[in-house]
């Protein structure tokens, strides 16, 4: 079967909608989020930009967005999206229509605060449409190695403020 839903979800520390429909989001995590003590930990905030995308035509069914923390059978998060709030994205300009996207998206924006993970493992994103299970993003979760502690530290303990003759000068 072609594929025909795809997605993606970017894991940040905080998530934030500007003017001019931009988004701006803090302290995107890579491939994991590195933790210092030890489980289970309470994060202040973690916001998640979910973009989930399907070919035109392709489905009919309602979506389910479901996010697991590891340590849970059940997601600690799950909401039902309508058809109806799947939009092929809009032009500002005139596009003939043999041109236009054969696509449809949607976007959320989600922020838990606080978010309680209960041991190492994947926070794991999947969007539902009927029989069709979409994995759309996971982050690993994991405490650090002790040749990771020292990322935790502001400044090393050998470190000092230059002296003001040695600091440059605006100009």
């Amino acid at each position: 079967m072609p594929r025909v839903a795809w997605g993606n979800s970017i894991f940040a520390d905080d998530l934030r909608i500007e003017a001019a429909n931009k988004v701006s989001l803090m302290g995107i995590y890579q491939i994991d989020m590195v933790v210092q003590n030890d489980f289970p930990i309470t994060m202040a905030k973690v916001a998640i930009w979910v973009q989930y995308f399907e070919e035109r035509d392709a489905l009919s069914d309602d979506l389910k967005l479901s996010i697991w923390v590891p340590g849970k059978d059940d997601p600690f998060f799950f909401a039902e999206l309508s058809r109806d709030e799947l939009k092929v994205p809009p032009y500002p300009y005139d596009v003939p229509e043999a041109q236009r996207d054969r696509l449809m998206n949607v976007v959320l924006p989600v922020i838990f605060s606080p978010l309680v993970i209960p041991q190492p493992g994947f926070i794991r994103v999947e969007m539902q449409c009927g029989s069709l299970t979409t994995r759309i993003g996971r982050l690993m979760v994991r405490k650090a190695r002790p040749d990771e502690a020292a990322q935790f530290s502001t400044f090393p303990s050998n470190a000092s403020v230059p002296p003001p003759s040695q600091s440059p000068t605006a100009s």
